[in-house]
Protein backbone atom coordinates (compact mmCIF):
# COMPACT_ATOMS: atom_id res chain seq x y z
CA UNK A 1 0.00 0.00 0.00
CA UNK A 2 2.46 2.22 0.82
CA UNK A 3 4.85 2.07 -2.38
CA UNK A 4 0.79 3.07 -4.55
CA UNK A 5 0.63 5.90 -2.15
CA UNK A 6 4.21 7.28 -3.45
CA UNK A 7 2.51 6.89 -7.28
CA UNK A 8 -0.36 8.80 -6.81
CA UNK A 9 1.37 11.60 -4.84
CA UNK A 10 4.19 11.25 -7.84
CA UNK A 11 1.26 12.17 -10.32
CA UNK A 12 -0.31 14.74 -8.53
CA UNK A 13 2.82 16.64 -8.65
CA UNK A 14 2.95 15.85 -11.94
CA UNK A 15 -0.24 17.31 -12.24
CA UNK A 16 0.39 19.95 -10.34
CA UNK A 17 3.08 21.19 -12.18
CA UNK A 18 1.44 20.91 -15.60
CA UNK A 19 -1.18 22.70 -14.25
CA UNK A 20 0.72 25.99 -13.44
CA UNK A 21 2.95 25.52 -16.72
CA UNK A 22 -0.68 25.59 -18.64
CA UNK A 23 -1.98 28.60 -16.10
CA UNK A 24 1.26 30.48 -16.66
CA UNK A 25 1.21 30.38 -20.83
CA UNK A 26 -1.98 31.20 -20.39
CA UNK A 27 -0.98 34.67 -18.15
CA UNK A 28 1.06 35.15 -20.47
CA UNK A 29 -0.63 34.74 -23.76
CA UNK A 30 -3.46 37.25 -21.85
CA UNK A 31 -1.08 39.75 -21.37
CA UNK A 32 0.62 39.71 -24.64
CA UNK A 33 -2.90 39.64 -26.61
CA UNK A 34 -3.53 42.81 -24.46
CA UNK A 35 0.15 44.24 -25.44
CA UNK A 36 -0.66 44.00 -29.19
CA UNK A 37 -4.31 45.45 -28.76
CA UNK A 38 -3.15 48.36 -26.72
CA UNK A 39 -0.48 48.83 -29.13
CA UNK A 40 -2.55 48.26 -32.55
CA UNK A 41 -4.68 50.82 -30.59
CA UNK A 42 -2.44 53.48 -29.91
CA UNK A 43 -1.02 53.64 -33.15
CA UNK A 44 -4.53 53.92 -34.62
CA UNK A 45 -4.98 56.70 -32.55
CA UNK A 46 -1.72 58.14 -33.30
CA UNK A 47 -2.68 57.80 -37.20
CA UNK A 48 -5.56 59.03 -36.85
CA UNK A 49 -4.31 61.91 -34.41
CA UNK A 50 -1.61 63.05 -37.18
CA UNK A 51 -4.23 62.99 -40.13
CA UNK A 52 -6.91 65.26 -38.10
CA UNK A 53 -3.85 67.62 -37.40
CA UNK A 54 -2.17 67.48 -41.75
CA UNK A 55 -5.68 69.13 -42.31
CA UNK A 56 -5.41 71.91 -39.69
CA UNK A 57 -2.07 72.41 -41.15
CA UNK A 58 -3.58 72.64 -44.59
CA UNK A 59 -5.51 74.68 -42.95
CA UNK A 60 -2.83 76.98 -41.47
CA UNK A 61 -4.68 76.42 -37.48
CA UNK A 62 -1.40 75.31 -36.36
CA UNK A 63 -2.76 75.83 -32.89
CA UNK A 64 -5.23 73.44 -33.27
CA UNK A 65 -2.90 71.32 -35.10
CA UNK A 66 -0.06 71.52 -32.46
CA UNK A 67 -2.56 70.56 -29.44
CA UNK A 68 -3.87 67.26 -31.83
CA UNK A 69 -0.38 65.95 -31.89
CA UNK A 70 0.68 66.88 -28.55
CA UNK A 71 -2.66 65.40 -26.62
CA UNK A 72 -1.24 62.30 -28.66
CA UNK A 73 1.71 62.13 -28.29
CA UNK A 74 1.16 62.35 -24.04
CA UNK A 75 -1.65 59.59 -24.36
CA UNK A 76 0.60 57.04 -26.30
CA UNK A 77 1.84 54.35 -23.81
CA UNK A 78 5.33 55.00 -22.29
CA UNK A 79 6.99 51.86 -24.12
CA UNK A 80 10.68 51.32 -25.07
CA UNK A 81 9.73 52.39 -28.93
CA UNK A 82 7.86 54.91 -28.10
CA UNK A 83 10.03 57.64 -29.27
CA UNK A 84 10.45 55.70 -32.66
CA UNK A 85 6.74 55.82 -33.27
CA UNK A 86 6.03 59.00 -32.29
CA UNK A 87 8.58 60.57 -34.37
CA UNK A 88 6.25 61.19 -37.56
CA UNK A 89 4.39 63.18 -35.30
CA UNK A 90 7.46 65.26 -33.33
CA UNK A 91 8.61 65.77 -36.93
CA UNK A 92 4.80 67.53 -37.78
CA UNK A 93 5.61 69.48 -34.84
CA UNK A 94 8.48 70.92 -35.93
CA UNK A 95 6.92 71.42 -39.43
CA UNK A 96 4.26 73.70 -37.43
CA UNK A 97 6.99 75.86 -35.36
CA UNK A 98 8.31 76.56 -38.50
CA UNK A 99 4.89 77.79 -40.37
CA UNK A 100 3.73 79.42 -37.20
CA UNK A 101 6.82 81.48 -36.94
CA UNK A 102 6.82 82.41 -40.13
CA UNK A 103 2.75 83.75 -40.02
CA UNK A 104 4.12 85.57 -36.93
CA UNK A 105 6.88 87.17 -39.27
CA UNK A 106 4.46 87.95 -41.81
CA UNK A 107 2.13 89.33 -39.34
CA UNK A 108 5.37 91.63 -37.81
CA UNK A 109 5.53 92.73 -41.37
CA UNK A 110 1.90 93.93 -42.15
CA UNK A 111 2.58 95.73 -38.81
CA UNK A 112 5.80 97.58 -39.16
CA UNK A 113 4.57 98.67 -42.91
CA UNK A 114 1.49 99.91 -40.69
CA UNK A 115 3.81 101.95 -39.18
CA UNK A 116 5.78 103.31 -41.72
CA UNK A 117 2.75 104.62 -43.36
CA UNK A 118 1.85 107.16 -40.45
CA UNK A 119 5.15 108.48 -40.34
CA UNK A 120 6.29 106.44 -36.78
CA UNK A 121 9.48 105.12 -37.80
CA UNK A 122 10.92 105.02 -34.51
CA UNK A 123 8.23 102.02 -33.54
CA UNK A 124 8.57 100.26 -37.06
CA UNK A 125 12.69 100.52 -36.02
CA UNK A 126 11.37 98.87 -32.52
CA UNK A 127 8.84 96.15 -34.12
CA UNK A 128 11.91 95.63 -37.41
CA UNK A 129 14.58 94.88 -34.52
CA UNK A 130 12.10 92.76 -31.89
CA UNK A 131 11.12 90.71 -35.34
CA UNK A 132 14.84 90.22 -36.18
CA UNK A 133 15.26 88.86 -33.00
CA UNK A 134 12.53 86.29 -32.74
CA UNK A 135 12.07 85.44 -36.33
CA UNK A 136 15.52 85.16 -37.74
CA UNK A 137 15.62 81.45 -38.99
CA UNK A 138 12.22 82.25 -40.99
CA UNK A 139 12.18 83.16 -45.11
CA UNK A 140 10.89 86.04 -43.96
CA UNK A 141 13.86 87.70 -42.07
CA UNK A 142 15.23 88.85 -45.61
CA UNK A 143 12.47 91.17 -45.67
CA UNK A 144 12.76 92.10 -41.83
CA UNK A 145 16.64 93.74 -42.39
CA UNK A 146 15.42 95.38 -45.70
CA UNK A 147 12.47 97.23 -43.34
CA UNK A 148 14.41 98.22 -40.78
CA UNK A 149 17.33 100.05 -43.02
CA UNK A 150 14.36 101.56 -44.90
CA UNK A 151 12.69 102.83 -41.45
CA UNK A 152 16.03 103.78 -39.91
CA UNK A 153 16.77 106.03 -43.40
CA UNK A 154 12.89 107.13 -42.98
CA UNK A 155 13.43 108.12 -39.51
CA UNK A 156 16.89 110.25 -40.12
CA UNK A 157 15.40 112.11 -43.13
CA UNK A 158 12.57 113.03 -40.89
CA UNK A 159 14.50 113.93 -37.98
CA UNK A 160 16.97 116.00 -40.89
CA UNK A 161 13.20 117.68 -42.05
CA UNK A 162 12.06 117.74 -38.31
CA UNK A 163 15.27 119.98 -37.39
CA UNK A 164 15.20 122.07 -40.15
CA UNK A 165 11.82 123.45 -39.48
CA UNK A 166 12.77 123.33 -35.54
CA UNK A 167 15.76 125.94 -36.96
CA UNK A 168 13.25 128.03 -38.88
CA UNK A 169 10.82 128.21 -36.51
CA UNK A 170 13.18 129.49 -33.84
CA UNK A 171 14.15 132.22 -36.64
CA UNK A 172 10.92 133.32 -37.37
CA UNK A 173 10.33 133.62 -33.73
CA UNK A 174 13.04 135.85 -33.35
CA UNK A 175 12.71 137.87 -36.10
CA UNK A 176 9.15 138.05 -34.75
CA UNK A 177 10.23 139.14 -30.88
CA UNK A 178 12.74 141.66 -32.95
CA UNK A 179 9.75 143.58 -34.94
CA UNK A 180 7.44 143.19 -32.02
CA UNK A 181 10.45 144.89 -29.49
CA UNK A 182 11.21 147.51 -32.09
CA UNK A 183 7.41 148.49 -32.42
CA UNK A 184 7.35 148.66 -28.76
CA UNK A 185 10.42 151.07 -28.64
CA UNK A 186 8.56 152.96 -31.79
CA UNK A 187 5.30 153.93 -29.77
CA UNK A 188 6.63 154.05 -26.07
CA UNK A 189 9.31 156.83 -27.62
CA UNK A 190 5.89 158.26 -28.80
CA UNK A 191 4.06 158.35 -25.98
CA UNK A 192 7.22 159.77 -24.10
CA UNK A 193 7.16 162.70 -26.48
CA UNK A 194 3.85 163.53 -26.38
CA UNK A 195 3.43 163.20 -22.45
CA UNK A 196 6.72 165.13 -22.32
CA UNK A 197 6.02 168.22 -24.53
CA UNK A 198 5.85 172.02 -24.03
CA UNK A 199 2.23 171.34 -24.32
CA UNK A 200 1.63 167.61 -22.97
CA UNK A 201 -1.07 165.81 -25.32
CA UNK A 202 -2.07 163.18 -23.13
CA UNK A 203 -4.28 161.62 -25.08
CA UNK A 204 -1.76 160.90 -28.09
CA UNK A 205 0.73 159.37 -24.66
CA UNK A 206 -2.38 157.26 -24.01
CA UNK A 207 -2.94 155.80 -27.50
CA UNK A 208 0.82 155.24 -28.22
CA UNK A 209 1.03 153.80 -24.84
CA UNK A 210 -1.43 151.27 -25.12
CA UNK A 211 -0.16 150.40 -28.30
CA UNK A 212 3.15 149.67 -26.65
CA UNK A 213 1.87 147.24 -24.11
CA UNK A 214 -0.47 145.16 -26.34
CA UNK A 215 3.23 144.36 -27.68
CA UNK A 216 4.22 143.32 -24.12
CA UNK A 217 1.37 140.60 -24.24
CA UNK A 218 2.34 136.60 -25.05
Amino acid sequence: MPPKEERIDGLSGKKMAAIAGIVVAAVLLAVTTVWYLTTDRAKASLTQAMQKADVSIAAQDYVGARKTLEDAIAAFPNRYDKAEITAPAQKRLQVIAAKTAEQEALAAITDIKTKMATGDYQKAIDAANKAIRNFSDTPSNKDLLDLLAIATEKLKNQQTTDAVKAEAEQKRKEQEAKVRHERFIKYRDEGDTAFNAATPNYTAAVTAYEKALVLCQP
